[in-house]
This record gives C-alpha cells, structure tokens and sequence, in this order.
C-alpha cells in the first residue's frame, strides 16, 4: 500500500477518481449513483470515483472516506460534502 494517495478531477466530465493504493483492482461496488469503490484482493480498498462532482464529492458512508476526503482537500478540489 502506497503511503500518498493520488487524486484525478476532471472537472469537464464531472469526474473525480482517488487512488489509494498501487493494488490491483479485483471489484469494484456502488455506493448509490455517483460513487464507485474499488477494491483489492484481500477487501481493502484502492480507490474511489465521483461521478458528477458539480454537486460536490458526497463522503456519506464511504470506507475510508477521511483519507478520500484528505486527499482531494490536498489536491485543491474543496466542493466536498457528508464528513466534516
């Protein structure tokens, strides 16, 4: 596992993706219309994407959402909402 996540926002697609982890994706989960979590083989997560952030990135019950949150607040993407 990688210690920096990596943050990729597409503003004109509307796309955010955040990457945990250098692991191989094994599946990935929906977490409502906009949020996808991928996941590695042992269950943990690798990375998050937002789809259709002119809303903002929604934090509502995602694993790992702090880092998630750290990571796109440090990349300079700020329209974020549901944790702190």
């Amino acid at each position: 596992m990688t210690a920096m996540a990596r943050v990729r926002v597409d503003r004109e697609a509307s796309m955010a993706y955040v990457r945990l982890t250098t692991e191989s994706i094994r599946y990935t989960e929906s977490f409502g219309d906009h949020r996808l979590v991928d996941y590695d083989e042992a269950g943990e997560v690798v990375g998050v994407e937002f789809v259709g952030i002119e809303g903002g990135a929604d934090m509502d019950g995602l694993p790992e959402a702090e880092r998630v949150r750290a990571a796109l607040i440090e990349s300079g993407y700020r329209d974020l909402t549901g944790v702190g």
